[in-house]
C-alpha cells in the first residue's frame, strides 16, 4: 500500500471522534499518520494504533496493518543479538539486587552526565518528561509546550506516549534515552540534538 493511499481515509477515535488522515510518512519500520480530528491534529504510529486507538472499516488498511505487523515481528525475531551496541550500566545495585539505589543527584542527572549527546526522557507517573536542555529539544521536535519554573526555574515538558516520541526522534535521526526507575527503557543513537 502506498503512503498516498492513506490520505483522506476516515477513521474514528474513542475520545477525539471521527477524523481524516491528512498525511503519512515512514518512520523506521512504522508509518506516522497525521490525523485531523475536527481541526485538532494528532500523530499515531501505524500499525500499532489500529484497533487500539484508531478504528476503521477500510478493509485495505486493516489487511495492510496485519501484513506490516507480521513483517516487523519477523524482522525483529531474526535480528542478530551479537550486533547490538554496548550500553553503559547504571551504578549502585543493592546487595539483594531487588532495588536500585539512586546516585546522588538522582538518575536523571546521572544520565545527563553520562549521555551528554542524548535527550533524556524519564517516566514520571503517566508521562515521559524531560528537563533543562532536553525539554527544550523535546518541545521543539514534538511541538509540546515547555514550562519554566516548576523545578528551580528550569525548562520542563513531556508527553504520554513514548512510541510517538521515539518514532519522531528516530525519523529525524536524533539521539534519545528513555529511562524508568534508573533503567534504560529505550535508546536510540543518532545525531547530537543539541548542536
Amino acid at each position: 500500500m502506498e503512503l498516498d493511499q492513506f490520505i483522506g481515509i476516515t477513521v474514528s477515535h474513542k475520545i477525539f471522534g471521527k477524523g481524516t488522515i491528512q498525511n503519512a510518512e515512514h518512520s523506521g519500520d512504522n508509518i506516522l499518520l497525521d490525523i485531523d480530528f475536527a481541526n485538532r491534529n494528532a500523530l499515531f504510529v501505524f500499525p500499532d494504533c489500529i484497533n487500539k486507538f484508531i478504528f476503521t472499516d477500510n478493509e485495505q488498511i486493516l489487511a495492510f496493518a496485519e501484513v506490516l505487523r507480521k513483517e516487523i515481528l519477523n524482522k525483529n525475531s531474526t535480528l542478530d543479538t551479537n550486533s547490538t551496541k554496548t550500553i553503559k550500566k547504571p551504578p549502585c545495585k543493592s546487595q539483594n539486587n531487588l532495588k536500585i539505589k539512586a546516585p546522588k543527584g538522582g538518575w536523571y542527572r546521572w544520565y545527563e552526565y553520562h549521555y551528554p549527546t542524548h535527550v533524556i526522557l524519564q517516566t514520571e507517573k503517566f508521562m515521559y518528561s524531560a528537563h533543562r536542555k532536553s525539554a527544550e529539544v523535546l518541545g521543539a521536535v514534538m511541538n509540546y509546550e515547555v514550562v519554566y519554573g516548576i523545578y528551580d526555574g528550569e525548562a520542563y515538558t513531556g508527553g504520554p506516549d513514548l512510541s510517538i516520541i521515539a518514532n519522531r526522534f528516530q525519523y529525524l535521526n536524533l539521539s534519545y534515552i528513555a529511562i524508568s526507575n534508573g533503567q534504560i527503557e529505550d535508546k536510540f543513537d543518532g545525531k547530537n540534538p543539541f548542536i
